[in-house]
């Protein structure tokens, strides 16, 4: 899994944290599909809900996409 311990945001563009947070949504879906390992895919989806960064959003989009398809 894509570690999200986030780096010193300053360093990083909402459009990088937004990617970052995509890429850290691909991870946890395939670790859940992998492990089966729902409620720690639910925790990371809680924990990302309660942010307001662009990791965050990055996340939950990426998510929400998957959901609807």
């Amino acid at each position: 899994m894509v570690d999200s311990t986030q780096p010193e945001e300053s360093t990083m563009t909402y459009e990088q944290e937004n990617q970052w947070g995509r890429e850290i949504a691909a991870s946890a879906v395939a670790e859940c599909l992998e492990t089966g390992n729902q409620p720690k895919f639910v925790r990371m989806i809680r924990d990302m809900a309660a942010q307001d960064t662009g990791v965050s959003i990055g996340f939950l989009y990426s998510i929400a996409e998957r959901a609807v398809r």
